[in-house]
């Protein structure tokens, strides 16, 4: 799957992803039975062959080989494709056994890691369908759950209560007839029973034994309901159940209504039967209370008894009625689960249209402050599956608000590089409020699945050769420019730069968002793009996308403030006391024996002012590179395969963003850190030179690295 944008160019931080099928991270995932509900392909891998591989070189054979079955298999989903991870296994490891028919060796490994698979489960790429899918599995699994439990409960109530009848029924003279006592006693030995005399024996029960008719039609009258309910019906009678799963929050709505009487009727009985099995009713204290039950009288806490429902729409949906009804739901008590499919996150060119109503729809619904709502994208969903299941899983109403990219979408990036786009430029940040975790923001809601969320654009170091080939690195920021820079809709807004010419007054658009004003004429802001042949191409960015990406950055840092970062009180609170105690310091100096008042210091002259010029740490930083045979790795191209840490996780280790560097060069061998070079699947890992000259083949190893470049 290759992925550029129409004019051929990628920002400078996707250039190193064309090509997913190559690269190991979430996707594909497995759709499992039981929890975690979802599996990554590589993580699936990766337990298999720790299974069955030897540890460090002698399992290498069997690592490689398995890598390339998962390789055919991304191959064979990427775009649409999918299927049961059992049959593509078979199916890609006939792919790879084509290309060595005669390896008996290479085929055994290859059973061996298949039979160490221990789940199987449909297997998807991140395409249109992701989020539905995902989604329906995981509240599917969740519903079913709940069902049974609620199930449970129903068929213990009707267990008491039956028995109750057959007792009463056992003691009364129609069950102590001399004819039923013989045809319940059965076998050989009915002519050894005088069942006249025991039937009169058993009729001798005290006055008041019997079971009221009142009591006993009450309690037929519960069973009846409990064995006839449709919400959750016994497994013979499953195919009555109510339906759950809903196309439209306003038939969702309607359903609920129509239902809410057959559900008043359900709980009305749960407790009479409660009530009547403990034999805790009493007619005078009850009667009454249950004879006005109805809809009106059923909570919250009634209502989270039911499984829940599921609504699936997509933001082309939220209009009219179905906006209007979707937020009734959000502040309700039902437990009604909402995914909303957002497939356009970035709108149309013209600014007076604003953002598009899918964007914003996660932000408001927080303002409620009762449903839970979680905004990701599509490339995110597995990280986010813990939430997910709580979220489905929790008793009132839920959103999801997923970045999916039209499946239409004329950008050519693939689906899962433009949701991961949208998430790393704010455009469509991923966030959780939860209001079931906590009573203050700091316990309801996280930032914390965004890159650098500290930040106001995460940003990472770009490696590349100048035009006099010579090596440098300089940090890069990835904002919204950079995700409309690949949108035909936006392609009025930049303009190339000619050849390789930089006018002195071009300043990266990422100090203009940070520090500028994006009407001054002073400077040219630009993004850097990446040609498919690899060569550096400036595009200008007019003010009008600077306007509108500002507004995208200023929407983050709301959400950031709710998340606790940079929060403009905490921090207005923390400048008076620091100027509280300077004040209190000068006072305490001043009352010193000797002091005297310090004259003002002279005013430092005027120094000319510009609009906008690019801090003290945005320059870009001389390239030292790493020390003479030094060992180093290019974390800022890692793509988290897992290899390195695999091999030796004490040497090895991940940083924040889940990129790999050396934690302790000490903790493992040269023979590990040529290995690890060797096993990486995009050659970041520089092996040096080494470090222990009394290590055992160093010969053969150096001759290795040097192999490797």
């Amino acid at each position: 799957m290759t992925t550029a944008s129409p004019t051929g160019l990628l920002p400078v931080l996707l250039a190193p992803y064309r090509d997913l099928t190559e690269l190991r991270y979430d996707y594909p995932v497995v759709l499992v039975d039981g929890d975690p509900h979802v599996e990554s392909l590589t993580d699936v891998t990766n337990r298999a062959v720790r299974r069955v591989a030897a540890r460090g070189a002698a399992g290498e054979s069997t690592r490689r080989r398995a890598l390339r079955v998962e390789a055919a298999i991304r191959r064979r989903v990427a775009g649409s494709g999918r299927g049961p991870l059992s049959e593509l296994w078979k199916l890609a490891t006939a792919d790879v056994l084509a290309t060595c028919p005669d390896d008996a060796a290479f085929a055994d490994q290859l059973d061996l890691v298949r039979n160490a698979i221990t789940i199987d489960g449909t297997v998807l790429d991140c395409d249109e369908h992701i989020a539905s899918d995902v989604v329906q599995h995981v509240w599917a699994a969740l519903h079913e759950q709940a069902a049974r439990r609620a199930g449970r409960r129903v068929d213990e109530l009707i267990l008491r209560l039956s028995g109750i009848l057959e007792a009463d029924e056992a003691h009364s003279p129609a069950g102590c007839s001399p004819e039923r006592l013989s045809t319940a006693l059965g076998g050989d030995h009915r002519a050894d029973f005088d069942f006249e005399a025991w039937s009169a024996l058993l009729r001798r029960r005290p006055d008041g034994a019997a079971l009221p008719d009142t009591r006993r039609s009450r309690i037929r009258s519960v069973l009846d309901e409990l064995t006839t309910q449709r919400f959750f019906p016994a497994q013979h009678r499953a195919d009555d159940r109510h339906p759950q799963l809903f196309h439209s929050c306003v038939a969702a709505i309607d359903a609920h209504r129509e239902r809410a009487a057959a559900r008043a009727r359900l709980v009305r009985a749960m407790a009479i039967a409660e009530l009547e099995a403990d034999n805790r009713y009493r007619e005078t204290e009850h009667d009454g209370f249950f004879r006005e039950f109805d809809e009106r009288s059923v909570d919250g806490r009634d209502v989270g008894l039911f499984p829940s429902s599921l609504v699936t729409i997509g933001d082309a949906d939220l209009s009219g009625d179905e906006h209007a009804a979707l937020f009734e739901l959000l502040g309700s008590e039902l437990p009604i689960k909402v995914l909303v499919e957002v497939h356009d996150a970035l709108g149309e060119p013209a600014t007076h249209i604003g953002a598009p109503p899918g964007r914003t729809l996660a932000s408001m619904a927080i303002g409620l402050g009762t449903a839970f709502v979680l905004q990701t994208a599509s490339s995110h969903l597995f990280q986010a599956r813990a939430d997910l299941a709580i979220g489905l899983d929790a008793a009132g109403p839920a959103l999801f608000s997923v970045y999916v990219p039209a499946a239409d979408d004329e950008s050519s990036l693939s689906p899962y590089l433009a949701a991961a786009a949208a998430v790393q430029s704010r455009l469509a940040p991923a966030f959780v409020f939860d209001p079931g975790a906590g009573t203050d923001w700091a316990a309801r809601f996280r930032l914390d699945a965004n890159p650098q969320p500290d930040d106001d654009w995460p940003s990472a170091t770009v490696s590349f050769e100048d035009a006099d080939l010579q090596h440098r690195s300089e940090p890069s920021a990835f904002t919204v420019l950079d995700v409309a820079a690949l949108d035909p809709r936006y392609a009025r807004n930049f303009t190339a730069v000619p050849g390789a010419t930089s006018p002195d007054d071009m300043v990266p658009a990422v100090s203009v968002l940070r520090h500028g004003d994006p009407d001054a004429d002073d400077w040219l802001p630009y993004v850097v793009m990446v040609s498919d042949d690899d060569v550096i191409q400036r595009l200008t960015v007019d003010r009008e996308l600077l306007r509108r990406a500002q507004r995208v950055g200023a929407t983050w840092r709301s959400l950031q403030e709710l998340a606790g970062i940079r929060n403009s009180h905490a921090l207005a609170l923390l400048a008076t006391e620091r100027a509280r105690w300077d004040d209190d310091d000068a006072r305490e100096r001043l009352a010193e024996p000797g002091a005297v008042d310090p004259e003002p210091a002279a005013s430092p002259p005027a120094q000319p002012t510009t609009t906008i010029g690019p801090l003290p740490d945005e320059a870009p930083p001389e390239d030292a590179g790493p020390p003479s045979g030094q060992p180093w790795i290019e974390t800022a191209r890692c793509t988290t395969c897992d290899e390195c840490t695999t091999l030796n996780p004490d040497m090895f280790a991940y940083d924040e963003n889940k990129q790999a560097y050396i934690a302790d060069l000490s903790a493992g061998t040269y023979r590990d850190m040529v290995t690890a070079a060797e096993a990486c699947q995009v050659a970041i890992i520089h092996a040096g030179t080494p470090w222990d000259p009394t290590e055992p083949g160093l010969d053969e190893l150096v001759a290795r690295a040097e192999a490797l470049g």
